[in-house]
């Protein structure tokens, strides 16, 4: 997956609902939430991070760290599109358009990860 331009997205994501949110701050719910999906952020920023470390040194296979990133961001991009509905909120037509492309990226992705799956899979149950 291509973990720089997936963050770089969900970065502009969490600015542009970051700005919708201004007035509701002060819900403790919501705070807590959106904490959650910042700390879902950086969890993925922290693989994205070690994947690219590993292949600089040229340590190994980043498949594992490839799929828990998919999934990770797959549960962020479900957490985030929920938030302007929930919350009757309207953020900018980019907020939209971005989650679109998200969608894409992760749409893109899930057969070339269910082939990694099964490689590692198959070289595990042959141990």
């Amino acid at each position: 997956m291509m973990m720089g331009p997936v963050l770089g997205g969900m970065a502009a994501q969490l600015d542009l609902l970051n700005s919708a949110l201004r007035g509701h701050s002060t819900d403790r719910t919501l705070q807590g939430e959106w904490g959650a999906l910042q700390a879902l952020w950086q969890a993925l920023r922290s693989i994205a991070y070690e994947a690219a470390g590993k292949l600089d040194r040229g340590d190994g296979s980043t498949a594992s760290a490839g799929i828990a990133f998919a999934r990770f961001a797959a549960e962020f991009h479900a957490d985030i599109a929920r938030w302007p509905e929930q919350l009757h909120l309207q953020p900018p037509e980019r907020f939209g358009l971005l989650q679109k492309d998200m969608a894409f990226l992760e749409m893109l992705q899930k057969r070339r990860l269910q082939i990694r799956r099964e490689k590692i899979g198959a070289a595990l149950l042959k141990m």
